[in-house]
């Protein structure tokens, strides 16, 4: 068939323009009552948008600061780009968040205006109308559209797509056009790829095997080849962040899939993407805890209905060669792919706003539909239907107005408070540890440390993991990769503050809209801890000995190094917490000038692991560090069984004592050392009485054969 030509129409609205400039002048209104009239956004991640645009356009690509190593924490390739736009032409700092704020308002003004053509080419004239209120009713979507993130401009694109489609299955579009604006949209976010390579396989199938005059379209291979082009951005995103960083999954992916926690297993990560998924479909539905407050009572099921195909064979036909597949599968996959996050609902849900306007557009073709039931009535029915879908969002307008202001004044009377004392009042070359990496790198212009990981290598999976697998990472620092300040909110750092990781506190700041427990503070850093765990104390009454092997539990690199394993028991034990301010307990007494803080491991099932170095035929002995640290003297009390190689090899019978640290071995004759390596396993023996054990540190020793008269006792 040959397509027809689109039938041009002005890009330009007057009434939808105004509208778009009404809202956004009222939520900036908003914003500037919270901020006492100076510009912010609502969330910190825009400001880690807007820092890698500026160094983007200063030549340091990916390179979060000016020195340091690529890193992938933006999300959105395309959207950074086209930041860095304005910033080749010098406009920075607030500015650059202005530019930013006019790309988003075009983006959502484009949205709105094809989203209106496709609503009224897919069901009238009137929906056409009615979804673009109900986008301009939506506080919520408003609030993602005003973020300045890339929420605007990915669901320009997704509507753009879906516009695109429809006019190609009508024979008025190019196959081009269409697959140009899916590889935008790969680049545009995570779920972008998957509502693209689902595009083009859907395009695929349309055009190769639908049959009769108005969908037939020639498969030659020119078509097909276009039907390529989201697959090529998405393997370009893949190994653009491969040649950066050595990781094929961007920063943001590592920091909060389930599918890269540090003890992955794909069964955790699939129950946990169920019980995601179910709890969003509650969400879809407006029937999550905050209410209506998102999206509608029951938007979700009207959704379905104004998308789904009828029964008839002939309705079924018209489903399939329409773009109506697309818009069904690519939310329910788009939705799906969010599920895999564990932050799936953070920051007000903002994942899930991109797709209000395809949630709108299906909810009133359900109203629709759902009138035809009643034909004498039909009207009213579906009027009445959209009228209280736009009651329902308009009723939470005004909230989600002060929360858009109330969220911008919490940065700046905050964020951006803190940045400027900073940039003040610690030296130009101080390096600051943060928990937030946008707008204090931003405004400080010092360079700082990513705890969480999204723009400093290393620390993702150790933060993920616990607090003292982060402290173990941090340990490893060499001494001119240090920071000298944290900047963070104490109460994410319960262990650090208390065991005195923090050192002199210089500065607490908070803003008057949110909790106490929001403070946030700037300290020197402390690091005389440092190095405090790795000798055994035990192993001191052997100065004939010499420690061959050391492994250091919930350090995540000594661990991979050692092929470590923490076996599962009755329940999934989370990695411990930092451990520090316990007494040490050995030979019968109490040391209190051993002050040692470790990061471990709790286990209710076990752990397995490979130690090296040995020397086989000679005797061994394996210590390991052990602690209590809770009032109970029957917390942490187990047997655990030794196996050596797989064969049982004997029992350990751990105690340890309140608040205290406690090391025990076992000796290895020489027989059972027959190679350089030996692969242990303890796990703990199972008894009437719940019990579980701690593992920090081990260690393997043997005589030290370089001294003559070494003794072997023990």
């Amino acid at each position: 068939m040959v397509a027809t030509p689109e039938r041009r129409t002005s890009l330009f609205s007057w009434p939808l323009a105004a509208a778009v400039l009404v809202v956004f002048g009222v939520f900036t209104l908003r914003m500037m009552a919270y901020t006492d009239g100076h510009r912010a956004a609502p969330l910190d991640d825009t400001y880690i948008h807007l820092q890698y645009a500026r160094q983007i356009a200063r030549g340091d690509y990916f390179r979060y600061q000016p020195g340091d190593p690529p890193t992938t924490g933006a999300t959105s390739w395309l959207y950074i780009h086209l930041l860095a736009l304005p910033a080749l032409f010098r406009i920075d700092g607030q500015n650059l968040l202005t530019a930013a704020a006019v790309m988003n308002l075009v983006f959502l003004y484009l949205c709105l205006y094809y989203l209106r053509r496709l609503a009224t080419d897919l069901f009238g004239r009137e929906a056409g109308i009615a979804t673009v209120v109900l986008c301009l009713s939506s506080g919520a979507f408003l609030w993602g559209a005003f973020s300045q993130m890339e929420i605007a401009l990915f669901s320009f694109l997704i509507v753009l797509c879906a516009w695109y489609t429809h006019l190609f299955l009508k024979g008025q579009g190019s196959l081009a056009r269409v697959m140009l604006g899916a590889t935008l949209l790969c680049l545009a976010r995570p779920e972008g790829a998957v509502l693209s390579l689902l595009l083009a396989g859907l395009l695929a199938i349309q055009i190769t095997c639908l049959r009769g005059e108005k969908h037939r379209i020639a498969p030659n291979s020119i078509r097909l080849r276009l039907l390529l082009l989201p697959l090529a951005a998405y393997v370009f995103q893949v190994a653009l962040n491969w040649l950066l960083t050595g990781e094929t999954a961007s920063a943001g992916l590592l920091a909060k899939s389930e599918f890269y926690r540090p003890s992955f297993t794909w069964t955790a990560a699939v129950a946990a993407s169920i019980h995601h998924f179910g709890h969003i479909l509650m969400y879809l539905l407006g029937l999550s805890p905050e209410r209506f407050r998102y999206l509608p009572p029951g938007m979700l099921l009207l959704f379905l209905a104004g998308l789904a195909p009828g029964f008839s064979r002939a309705r079924l036909r018209g489903f399939l060669g329409s773009v109506k597949p697309w818009l069904l599968g690519g939310t329910l996959f788009a939705v799906a792919s969010i599920a895999t996050l564990f932050s799936y609902d953070g920051n007000n849900w903002r994942y899930f706003m991109p797709l209000f306007p395809l949630l709108f557009l299906g909810g009133v073709g359900g109203a629709l539909k759902l009138g035809q039931y009643f034909p004498r009535r039909a009207r009213r029915i579906s009027l009445g239907l959209i009228v209280l879908l736009i009651a329902s969002n308009a009723s939470q307008w005004g909230n989600w107005m002060n929360t858009f202001g109330r969220d911008c004044g919490t940065h700046y009377k905050k964020q951006m408070q803190l940045a400027r004392w900073i940039r003040n009042n610690l030296p130009e070359d101080a390096r600051i540890a943060v928990n937030d990496a946008g707008i204090l790198p931003y405004f400080s212009r010092r360079n700082c440390f990513d705890l969480i990981g999204l723009t400093t290598r290393g620390t993702t999976l150790p933060y993920r993991t616990g607090y003292g697998s982060l402290a173990e990472y941090l340990e490893r620092l060499a001494p001119e990769e240090r920071f000298d300040y944290y900047c963070v909110f104490p109460k994410w750092f319960p262990s650090f503050q208390a065991l005195g990781l923090f050192g002199e506190r210089l500065v607490r700041i908070n803003d008057p809209y949110t909790k106490r427990r929001h403070t946030k503070a700037v300290f020197r850093a402390c690091w005389d801890w440092a190095g405090s765990g790795d000798e055994s104390k035990l192993a001191q009454a052997w100065p004939d000995w010499r420690i061959q092997d050391r492994l250091d539990v919930a350090d995540l690199e000594s661990e991979a190094a050692h092929g470590y394993q923490s076996l599962p028991g009755a329940t999934q034990q989370k990695p411990y917490d930092l451990q520090a301010r316990m007494i040490y307990h050995a030979w019968g007494k109490d040391w209190l000038d051993w002050n040692v803080l470790d990061g471990g491991r709790v286990h209710e099932g076990g752990e397995r692991f490979v130690l090296r170095d040995l020397q086989p035929g000679h005797p061994a002995r394996l210590v390991m560090r052990t602690g209590n640290p809770g009032a109970d003297s029957n917390s942490y009390t187990a047997a655990v069984e030794i196996a050596i190689a797989g064969i049982p090899r004997g029992t350990w019978q751990l105690d340890p004592q309140p608040y205290r640290w406690s090391e025990v071995k076992i000796d290895l004759p020489g027989e059972w050392v027959t190679a350089s390596q030996m692969k242990f396993q303890i796990r703990r023996v199972e008894s009437s009485e719940p019990s579980r054990y701690t593992s920090f540190h081990y260690w393997i020793l043997q005589p030290d054969l370089s001294e003559p008269n070494t003794s072997h006792s023990s």
